[in-house]
């Protein structure tokens, strides 16, 4: 079996993406963190490798980098290295142990501009976005639980005035259960 990521090396992955993220338009930790939860979930598959190059270079820059091509330097190594790790400890959290723990705290107070939940419910949804053909076979029972997901990221989502999810202590309460809903998709899709 491939190495999990330990502890200290949770926290250079943290600090190595987190300086990314102040230089560059690159994911932080937390993004990050739900992108790979999203493309471990997401039906179908996608290699770790991919999963890990996406966060290290914004799929989105111009600059398309053909990866015959791709010189790393020893920082975007460790990052590689590092994000790989962290992609298969996820994914034995949910295969193995079948549980998720969010990498924070599962609510936007105080403020939900600056909650790291809101950091990785962004992530999520941007992995999201960019397979949402891979969601569409899902049943509708599935597909709410990734409404409360959508909220945390801020999605602009119009909600029927009745729905429970307008109410801000119904939506705390949704909140807290994102990890199950995690482990309810992932147990759906993958097994």
């Amino acid at each position: 079996m491939q190495p999990l990521i330990d502890h200290q090396e949770l926290t250079q992955l943290q600090n190595l993406l987190y300086e990314r993220a102040q230089d560059q338009d690159t994911m932080d930790y937390y993004e990050a963190y739900g992108y790979i939860t999203h493309h471990i979930l997401c039906p179908g598959h996608l290699e770790e490798e991919f999963i890990a190059e996406c966060i290290l270079f914004n799929p989105s820059d111009e600059e398309e980098q053909d990866d015959d091509e791709t010189v790393y330097n020893d920082n975007e190594k460790l990052l590689l290295i590092l994000l790989k790790k962290l992609i298969r400890s996820i994914e034995k959290q949910l295969y193995l142990d079948n549980q998720y723990e969010l990498p924070c705290d599962a609510t936007l107070q105080p403020s939900p501009e600056n909650a790291p939940l809101r950091g990785w419910a962004i992530g999520f949804m941007d992995g999201y976005f960019e397979f949402e053909a891979s969601w569409l076979n899902l049943d509708e029972e599935m597909m709410s639980l990734i409404l409360p997901i959508a909220i945390a990221a801020g999605e602009s989502i119009e909600l029927p005035d009745e729905h429970p999810l307008n109410d801000k202590d119904q939506l705390e309460e949704a909140l807290a259960l994102i990890s199950d809903n995690v482990l309810d998709l992932y147990v759906a899709i993958k097994q």
